[in-house]
């Protein structure tokens, strides 16, 4: 019979890249070999040593690529979330900016009230006290 497959990586997806590498273990003999025409001689070990020594280099190879994928697959989304994350600050800071400028406008809009209320009362007192000169003039001529 045939042996398992390994997975060498687990099945998971990231945004549509493949991760999971199977390598599927063949009896001796059934894989082609490169190093010369015809099947791998199961009983001569030099060559079979040769074959598990290619497998094992391409494996690597697999490995190393599955790697590169999803270390670049992740630069991807880091960068995506830096991103995402700028953009949320700067919206966080226009929003602070905006309400600032808000209470600034309200406390401006007091102050001014404020201040209008004050020079009311100042001309009421200036009027009084006028008012309290002409009835003290016109006392002393009754008088």
């Amino acid at each position: 019979g045939r042996e398992p497959s390994l997975e060498i990586l687990p099945r998971t997806p990231l945004h549509g890249i493949p991760v999971a590498v199977e390598v599927k273990t063949a009896l001796p003999g059934a894989m082609p070999s490169t190093v010369g025409p015809g099947p791998v001689d199961p009983t001569d070990p030099a060559m079979r040593e040769r074959q598990l020594q290619q497998e094992l280099a391409a494996l690597k190879q697999q490995q190393q690529l599955q790697k590169q994928l999803l270390f670049a697959e992740f630069q991807k989304q880091h960068a995506h979330l830096t991103r995402q994350h700028e953009a949320q600050l700067q919206k966080h800071l226009q929003q602070q900016q905006e309400r600032l400028a808000a209470q600034r406008q309200r406390d401006l809009e007091q102050q001014r009230q404020r201040e209008q209320q004050r020079q009311e009362e100042l001309e009421r007192q200036r009027l009084e006290q006028q008012l309290l000169v002409l009835r003290h003039k016109e006392k002393s001529k009754e008088s």
